[in-house]
């Protein structure tokens, strides 16, 4: 295999002790490579974007009979490229990493070989220089695999490198992989649900804004000159008309105003992250009907399933609360796991620690509580957490299967009410005409 050829601007010195260790830094500052993989006649190009770039090639996934060049990017297109790719973890690629990762460590297969396994399967050029970095820490720096891991967080959350490094403590890191594989399918799944629940209802919607735009731009123009030949009898246009045509008119000398949604639904796009963390927002969330009553579910089973992990893997108790506060991601939610934590820390049961602050959350909260007593009796808390975070996701699942139900019929009536007064509006000057006609004498023999 030919070696690659990089410039050696950005190479990392020698490894001189963990606290020499290079911090990759943040992946918008890492390096677009793109190589050129080779074998007889066939070649492909694969882009990795490097933390590490002496070490980008481990992350292309070539095989041991692929030559592998360095085919250089000018600037301007390695700063775009660097710029507009994906600098998050996908689901499927975690999913096929944890699975993968707990296949080859069951098989004792060594960290360093068997991410060279993973690398292959890597889709997007962030995780392959995620791999390759994870390599690099590991074969040329030493650190194990928990440590390396927590350097790159946009791939791997807290929750994960707790769990990776408490299977590193006990000695199952497979087992850990395995747990973390299913957790990434259900988050995938649900994920994929709420996808599909708005599906339909978007399309809906999204064909009725169109439409409009066009009939306001390309229809109504043409359509007002033969409006003014019906001005007969009193000489006005129907009401409806008349509103529909300056509206038009209007949106015609400020177009600007159709851009506006367009701009919106892009800023949410690429900013809903920081748009749903805004308080405001997460509170009007979990309160919305249906989709709220799916979203508090999906909070609850994503952190009782961080807590029922962290408690069974020996994760400190304060960790495991702060965790799972961290991971329910809205921050009613991560207050009452940390003042659940608080009720724990002044001596109170877990299960008498849920049920003094129920009250900070919805319904769910006087059922996890009780929950919690019943797992007090029987002493095995991590099963029930566990038990609980399922039963939390199949109600989350149920609401959004339900949700097409409610959305689409409400979308079509609201498409319906646009387009009949549109049909009304166009339609009114002709039987105005009629009865205005009828009224003068218009029908009556030819007099």
């Amino acid at each position: 295999m030919a070696e690659s050829t990089l410039s050696e601007d950005r190479k990392v010195s020698p490894a001189r002790g963990a606290s020499r260790v290079p911090r990759p830094g943040r992946p918008s500052e890492w390096k677009a490579l793109r190589f050129n993989l080779s074998y007889r006649n066939r070649s492909r190009e694969i882009l990795v974007l490097a933390p590490y770039p002496e070490f980008a090639k481990e992350g292309t996934g070539a095989a041991p009979d692929e030559t592998v060049l360095l085919n250089a990017l000018d600037p301007a297109s390695e700063a775009f490229t660097r710029k507009t790719c994906l600098k998050r973890a996908k689901s499927t690629e975690l999913e096929t990493f944890f699975s993968e990762m707990e296949r080859c460590l069951r098989a004792k297969i060594p960290e360093a070989t068997a991410l060279r396994l993973v690398s292959p399967l890597c889709t997007t050029p962030y995780f392959r220089g995620v791999i390759s970095g994870l390599r690099f820490l590991i074969e040329r720096h030493g650190l194990k695999l928990g440590e390396a891991m927590e350097l790159f967080p946009s791939a791997f959350d807290d929750v994960v490198v707790a769990l990776v490094r408490a299977g590193e403590t006990t000695g199952n890191q497979a087992t850990i992989f395995q747990r973390l594989s299913k957790r990434a399918a259900s988050t995938r799944g649900i994920a994929l649900k709420f996808v599909a629940a708005l599906t339909s209802p978007g399309i809906t919607a999204a064909i009725t804004g169109v439409s409009m735009i066009v009939i306001n731009f390309a229809v109504l123009p043409n359509l007002e000159k033969n409006f003014q030949a019906v001005r007969v009898g009193d000489g006005t246009l129907p009401f409806q008309t008349q509103i529909m045509i300056d509206a038009s008119r209007f949106m015609r000398n400020f177009p600007f105003l159709w851009a506006f949604p367009v701009v919106c639904a892009a800023g949410l796009i690429f900013y809903w992250r920081e748009f749903f963390t805004t308080r405001a927002v997460q509170r009007l969330t979990v309160r919305l009907p249906i989709v709220g009553e799916a979203y508090r579910c999906i909070i609850m089973a994503r952190a009782l399933d961080a807590l029922a992990l962290l408690n069974a893997e020996g994760v400190p108790m304060e960790r495991c609360y702060q965790l799972a506060a961290k991971v329910a991601g809205q921050y009613e939610y991560h207050d009452y796991f940390l003042a659940v934590l608080s009720q724990i820390t002044r001596g109170r049961k877990p299960y008498s620690a849920f049920l003094m602050e129920r009250h900070r959350i919805g319904p769910e909260g006087a059922d996890i509580a009780a929950r919690m007593e019943a797992a007090s009796l029987t002493g095995d808390i991590s099963e029930s957490m566990r038990v609980t975070s399922g039963i939390m996701a199949e109600s989350a699942e149920a609401r959004l299967e339900s949700l097409p139900k409610v959305l689409g019929p409400l979308v079509s009536i609201s498409c319906a009410v646009v387009i009949g007064i549109i049909v009304m509006g166009l339609f009114s000057p002709t039987f105005k005409l009629m009865i205005d006609s009828l009224k003068g004498g218009g029908f009556s023999g030819g007099k």
